[in-house]
């Protein structure tokens, strides 16, 4: 009677030892970054912007500019986009999720990136 007492006292241990790191594991905090980029048409009042909101409170903002018809103003933004896109990635963090669409001639993205 006495060994099955030992046995049930180690497996409850190993038991509790195995809950109690599933917790610390998860407490663990994600570092993540979300971006949000936001243009429009001149016409528009709409930001142009995109704003990088990091996951310890910190935001930047780039400015963008107001999409001009027959004029390289989508691309000019696209390159910034992609250059700020990259040097997040770059820093170790990996594209999670995105969305996006338009309306009312203006167009808004939401990139979510979590450090790897």
């Amino acid at each position: 009677m006495k060994h099955y007492k030992n046995i049930f006292l180690v497996i409850t241990a190993i038991a509790v030892t195995l809950i109690m790191a599933s917790f610390a594991s998860n407490s663990k905090e994600t570092d993540f970054i979300l971006v949000r980029t936001m243009e429009s048409h001149s016409m528009m009042n709409m930001a142009k912007t995109m704003i990088i909101s990091y996951s310890n409170g910190h935001s930047e903002r780039v400015p963008l500019k107001s999409i001009e018809l027959g004029a390289s103003t989508a691309e000019e933004n696209l390159n910034v986009e992609v250059a700020k896109i990259k040097e997040i990635m770059d820093s170790g963090y990996e594209l999670k999720n995105y969305s996006g669409g338009g309306g009312g001639n203006g167009i808004v993205y939401t990139y979510l990136f979590v450090k790897n």
